[in-house]
């Protein structure tokens, strides 16, 4: 009871966020310069209706330019290590791990998801914003980005309903390096 106890006070508090893989999330409170796309409110359930964004496509504010690829496919060797599960990657223990089969979901769904959250500035109360100007590429602004990736990346269908960081590992990497990289972990 204690441990479950632990692990709720530390997936609310105001500083961390659980995160399966065992890489941390880094929160960073970058300045909001005129092309950081930021909203107000929260959105618990991005990933289950498309984005009515008047800007267009699946993707509307978000420049899927600066959405790496995932770095592992969805369905990647199926029931191989474990039934009902496929190959993901833990970038931080550099290991391939058993994620859902439904993971990662596809760019288009992820990308109105992420328009969506941003939209809203928050998932689940956790603030997120994401820097729409290609041409900053520095390390806080990417783990910036990264970091609003993964908390949509978990929160895809509401609290905690989602895809873990090992079925996105190009994100978990961009949060801790700040580099963005479309690396292919898993085949």
């Amino acid at each position: 009871m204690k441990f479950f106890i632990s692990i709720l006070l530390l997936i609310s508090s105001a500083s961390v966020l659980a995160i399966p893989t065992g890489m941390p999330v880094i929160r960073t409170k970058g300045n909001t310069s005129p092309s950081t796309y930021t909203g107000g409110g929260t959105t618990n359930n991005a990933g289950q209706s498309p984005s009515n964004s008047t800007s267009g496509g699946a993707s509307g504010n978000i420049n899927p330019s600066l959405v790496p690829d995932f770095g592992v496919a969805q369905n990647t060797n199926a029931n191989a290590r474990q039934q009902g599960s496929c190959d993901g990657f833990n970038a931080a223990s550099n290991a391939v791990v058993n994620i859902p089969c439904s993971c990662p979901p596809s760019r288009d769904s992820f990308l109105a998801a992420l328009d969506k959250n941003v939209a809203a500035g928050s998932v689940q109360g956790e603030t997120i914003e994401f820097n729409n100007d290609a041409s900053d590429q520095s390390a806080a602004t990417n783990k910036q980005r990264a970091t609003a990736m993964l908390v949509t990346l978990q929160n895809l269908n509401g609290a905690g309903v989602g895809c873990p960081a090992a079925s996105a590992p190009n994100f978990a990497v961009m949060q801790q390096t700040g580099v963005l990289s479309s690396k292919v972990f898993v085949q």
